[in-house]
């Protein structure tokens, strides 16, 4: 899935960023994300995290950067199944 929908906008917050190599050998910029539950107490829980490409750095992707948004979102239960130890 890209990006957020309209209710993770509301739900998600970023936490800690982490920046490393992908199976390329790219540098890519990972977000972990925060997701609280609960509606009296509200709770952190784990997110799923946010993996952002470089790009090209030109003028189309600091439009898609500014206007849409860019990365691709890894819920938390696909997490085992895309990232490898």
């Amino acid at each position: 899935m890209q990006r957020f929908n309209i209710f993770q906008l509301f739900t998600l917050e970023p936490s800690d960023t982490y920046y490393m190599k992908n199976d390329a050998g790219k540098w890519v910029e990972v977000v972990s994300l925060v997701k609280w539950q609960g509606f009296l107490f509200p709770y952190p829980t784990f997110g799923g995290v946010m993996v952002i490409d470089s790009g090209e750095h030109d003028l189309n992707d600091y439009f898609e950067r500014i206007l849409i948004g860019k990365g691709t979102y890894i819920s938390p239960e696909n997490i085992k199944k895309t990232i490898r130890i």
